[in-house]
């Protein structure tokens, strides 16, 4: 069996840390630009997946102890795939609920590097 090199382990930290947040700003782009009427259908194609890759990334989540607010970002994800694959028509208040958890992520985060520092 082959061992795992420390720059893949790295990437597949960082894609795990890093892909539910850069999927959040997508479908945040595409229930706003729905809202003003623009109908983007590119950008759901892109930040819309399967719900089972979802509980894949949730269960790495855990695996690796990442912090509630990852948890979070991934279960509104998966909430809005599944409100968007059903068309249910709510998208102002997915969107309001998108912004908040963005704008707590990153005051998170900031908090979080102004405690801490850059580790």
């Amino acid at each position: 069996m082959r061992t795992i090199s420390n720059k893949n382990h790295k990437r597949c930290l960082l894609l795990i840390k890093y892909i539910p947040i850069i999927t959040l700003l997508l479908q945040l782009i595409y229930l706003y630009l729905y809202l003003f009427g623009y109908n983007v259908e590119m950008l759901i194609n892109i930040s819309g997946v399967s719900i089972l890759q979802f509980v894949i990334i949730y269960n790495l989540l855990n695996v690796f102890k990442y912090c509630i607010i990852q948890k979070i970002i991934v279960n509104y994800i998966t909430i809005v795939d599944i409100i968007l694959k059903l068309n249910i028509n709510i998208h102002l208040v997915l969107a309001i609920i998108g912004t908040l958890i963005l704008i707590i992520t990153i005051y998170y985060k900031l908090l979080k590097l102004k405690t801490y520092g850059n580790r």
